[in-house]
């Protein structure tokens, strides 16, 4: 839900968003899962801050060497504005975050162990994408989903409501006038069929990465497999596509040379979604060789419509 914007930048609160979604069903949102109160620490961190603030002794900083990591250029300046946009995100938002404690360490205690929570939930069962059968079932009065293993199927909640459903020992609330495919992007060939096209196409894939690789979370996605998904047949003729992508240089060539190319769109506007905790504070450190506190969204439009041409923005 937008708090407030200027020429520069704008501030998305993402729970009053959600919240506004499902205020008809008795499952709300949990509030602590959005409390992000503090920037990421390792635990050592925090049990070392902690230890010098009851000492009443302030804290030396060890000395790094100095690594000499190469980072590029324009990523380099892109770094060096968003971090300088910071400023007037504050200020924009004097009225929305909260006031720093300096002698908090946290290190957000309560939003991780809901996210734990969540994390523990069965995983749900998922359609092959060799499946060539499609149907389509509402779930509109229905209190569970009976799962279907012989065909691709489309969910549908047809309601203006909210409604529960069970599936696999857990409880899922879905929104109103929604639907869905549980199975494997592939089998959106199936929406082809039946001749469905889209307004707004949001991409966020499982973009491969060195923490996702050495903890094994979850599996990530083939730049071959997306070449293959069939954006601009589902795209509507004004249609736009947006397509999140980490800050790895080689996959945002990959995106920007073959991927957008592939499916015939044009360059609309680049967002960048810059991690705030709610005291306005990075949730990392700019580490451009390393890390930093915000990801990358291009917005594109379908090459064939004339009525955006001229509104391309950076």
């Amino acid at each position: 839900m937008l708090v407030g914007q200027t020429a520069n930048c704008a501030i998305l609160d993402d729970w009053a968003y959600h919240d506004n979604v499902y205020k008809q069903s008795r499952f709300a949102p949990k509030k602590v899962l959005y409390d992000i109160s503090e920037p990421f620490r390792m635990d050592s961190q925090v049990a070392a801050l902690e230890k010098t603030k009851n000492e009443g002794k302030e804290r030396r900083k060890r000395k790094r060497p100095q690594l000499n990591c190469y980072v590029d250029p324009k990523f380099q300046q892109t770094c060096e504005h968003v971090a300088a946009v910071h400023a007037d995100i504050v200020n924009l938002g004097q009225s929305f975050f909260h006031e720093k404690q300096e002698d908090s360490f946290t290190n957000n205690k309560d939003a991780r162990a809901a996210a734990n929570e969540l994390s523990g939930l069965d995983a749900l069962p998922c359609s092959s994408g060799q499946m060539s059968s499609f149907v389509e079932v509402d779930l509109v009065g229905s209190n569970s989903l009976e799962w279907r293993d012989d065909c691709c199927v489309l969910w549908r909640n047809s309601s203006d409501d909210c409604i529960m459903i069970e599936l696999s020992n857990s409880k899922y609330v879905l929104p109103p006038r929604s639907a869905f495919i549980l199975g494997d992007a592939s089998l959106s060939r199936h929406l082809i069929q039946s001749s469905r096209t889209f307004d707004f196409i949001l991409l966020d894939p499982p973009w491969e990465n060195k923490a996702v690789k050495r903890q094994k979370t979850y599996a990530t996605s083939f730049e071959d497999d997306l070449l293959s998904l069939p954006i601009d047949t589902l795209l509507a003729e004004n249609g736009l596509v947006a397509i999140w992508v980490t800050n790895n240089q080689r996959l945002q060539r990959f995106v920007e040379g073959k991927l957008l190319a592939k499916w015939n769109l044009q360059k609309l506007a680049r967002w960048h979604w810059l991690k705030l905790t709610t005291r306005g504070e990075f949730v990392c450190d700019f580490k451009p060789h390393y890390k930093v506190p915000f990801e990358r969204i291009r917005i594109r439009f379908n090459a064939f419509c004339s009525a955006l041409e001229e509104t391309a923005i950076e």
